[in-house]
C-alpha cells in the first residue's frame, strides 16, 4: 500500500499557520490552532509545563472544601432513588 494519499504533518502545520486562525495558551502563550475549553495547550493541560498562578487562592477548612458542589440539586438527579 502506497503513501500517495498521506499529507505530512509538516505541511498541515505550515498550511494552518499561513491561513488558519491561531489562539494562544492562557498559561504559556504557545500557539494553538484549536482552542480548547480549558484555554490551555495540551502540554499545560497535561501538566508537562508548570502552570502560572491564576487568580486568588482561598484557604477553606477541609469540611467546607466541597460546599456548594455537594449542595447542587443537579447532583440529586444522578443518584438513583431507593
Amino acid at each position: 500500500m502506497g503513501h500517495d494519499n498521506c499529507i505530512s504533518s509538516t505541511w498541515v502545520v505550515w498550511g494552518l499557520s499561513k491561513g488558519g486562525s491561531a489562539h494562544a495558551c492562557d498559561n504559556c502563550g504557545a500557539r494553538m490552532f484549536v482552542r480548547y475549553s480549558s484555554g490551555l495547550c495540551p502540554l499545560c493541560f497535561n501538566g508537562l509545563r508548570e502552570l502560572e498562578a491564576a487568580g486568588t487562592v482561598v484557604q477553606v477548612p477541609l469540611e467546607r472544601a466541597l460546599a456548594g458542589v455537594l449542595d447542587d440539586p443537579a447532583i440529586e438527579q444522578l443518584i438513583p432513588s431507593e
